[in-house]
């Protein structure tokens, strides 16, 4: 909670208030395109993959089915999410993420996004494999391909939540049934 608070304040949320074209522009619509990456992983593994079917009790225990330790790494997985860091750099520098590049809330997002899909890299490659690394994927493509479409269309610049749940989820649906599914079956009713 703390750390959140600091982050919180390092964004300078007053400068965003100050300016109602700054605050919907670039505040709104970047949370938009991660809220939205988010919802459309959610709703691909619950509603698509996994047929409204969970066990409950393996939630909350260690070995369940839902332990992501089990498999190989895919190196091609791994290059895809370097590209994808690639990619966030690309769109900072083109001023995608949170309007003009080099002011601190811009570099404080493109950090955060930067230093989360390594995150990611480093839990899926590592001995305890605690990430859905499918999830990870298809989460910053969501918001990538939300951010890069908000960059081309001012039509789509307005509805990031929604371009984002939607590339997460054709991500998520292809990624998993390509590769992921392979390693970590649905679990069946």
């Amino acid at each position: 909670t703390i750390l959140i608070a600091l982050l919180g304040i390092l964004m300078q949320p007053w400068k965003f208030l100050a300016d109602p074209r700054a605050y919907v522009w670039t505040w709104l619509l970047g949370y938009g395109a991660f809220t939205g990456g988010i919802a459309g992983v959610v709703i691909a593994d619950y509603w698509m993959i996994r047929k409204q079917s969970l066990k409950l009790y393996d939630l909350y225990v260690r070995d369940g089915v839902y332990n992501f330790s089990g498999g190989r790494v895919s190196w091609v997985a791994v290059v895809y999410a370097v590209i994808l860091v690639i990619a966030m750099i690309a769109l900072y520098a083109s001023g995608a993420i949170l309007g003009t590049p080099n002011s601190w809330p811009s570099v404080l997002t493109m950090l955060i996004l930067v230093l989360g899909l390594i995150a990611g890299i480093i839990f899926y490659v590592s001995k305890i494999k605690c990430v859905n690394f499918c999830g990870v994927l298809s989460l910053f493509t969501g918001i990538g391909g939300s951010l890069l479409l908000s960059k081309l269309s001012t039509t789509l610049a307005q509805w990031t939540w929604f371009v984002g749940a939607f590339v997460a989820l054709i991500a998520y649906v292809v990624l998993y049934n390509a590769w992921y599914g392979k390693q970590h079956p649905a679990i069946a009713k």
